[in-house]
């Protein structure tokens, strides 16, 4: 899922992602569920950004978090993630207890 990231442009958001998931049909499955483990992947910190962090890392409130586009099926932190901000490779490493790295 992860590698998907290297066919994107930098500056794409995580609904670009999804959509390369489900076009390169690395397993059975839909928009929607594609769409929730990337949500997870964002909540553990996975996909998260410095300025949008995952909870563990620092709670950032509703109204703080600054204006976001009206359409937008993902929840914080992803709905703010871009491929340029990569994957947390600590905070893989931290959730999988797997080194991503050393394939």
């Amino acid at each position: 899922i992860l590698d998907c990231t290297k066919k994107l442009d930098v500056n794409k958001k995580v609904g670009k992602l999804r959509d390369t998931i489900i076009k390169e049909k690395i397993f059975k499955t839909n928009k929607d569920e594609v769409s929730i483990i990337l949500n997870i992947l964002g909540i553990c910190g996975i996909l998260s950004s410095e300025s949008c962090p995952c909870y563990e890392e620092l709670f950032v409130g509703e109204f703080a978090r600054g204006s976001i586009e009206a359409k937008n099926d993902f929840a914080y932190p992803v709905n703010r993630w871009y491929i340029k901000d990569g994957i947390n490779n600590e905070r893989f490493r931290k959730v999988f207890a797997y080194d991503i790295n050393n394939e």
